[in-house]
């Protein structure tokens, strides 16, 4: 049986190892051992870095409170 992949805790791992090491820094394997899925995994589901970066954003962005960090 596959094993059920998580959109969060990807997205969460790809933006910390960005934040460590920067775009250009970050490798698509450190992203997958972060979020302890294969790197094939992440090519699959989400089809490129940038793909994958531009949706685990997306994500934080569409997460975060911002009226209450305004106060």
């Amino acid at each position: 049986m596959p094993k059920i992949v998580d959109d969060s805790q990807i997205y969460l791992a790809v933006i910390q190892v960005i934040s460590e090491r920067g775009y250009s820094g970050a490798t698509t394997k450190q992203m997958a051992d972060a979020a302890d899925v294969s790197e094939m995994t992440l090519f699959r589901k989400y089809g490129n870095k940038a793909e994958l970066v531009k949706q685990a954003i997306a994500y934080i962005i569409e997460e975060t409170d911002f009226s209450s960090a305004a106060h």
